[in-house]
């Protein structure tokens, strides 16, 4: 069971392609939700610091997109 923070290592489907890549879902570019099947394996866990300045941020673009 992954939890908040999590980051593995998937193998997702690209919508302009039929192409199958593996990736590290790491970088805010790469936060989506997946599927547990797709999950390959875990790699890390974030620290609650780093989650939660990844939630900043994440609010901060998010709230641009309002104005």
């Amino acid at each position: 069971m992954l939890n908040p923070g999590d980051v593995v290592l998937a193998k997702v489907q690209y919508t302009d392609t039929f192409e199958v890549k593996r990736r590290p879902a790491v970088e805010m570019n790469y936060i989506f939700t997946i599927s547990e099947a797709a999950v390959e394996k875990k790699l890390f866990s974030l620290s609650v610091e780093k989650r939660r300045e990844i939630y900043n941020e994440l609010i901060r673009v998010l709230s641009g997109l309002t104005r």
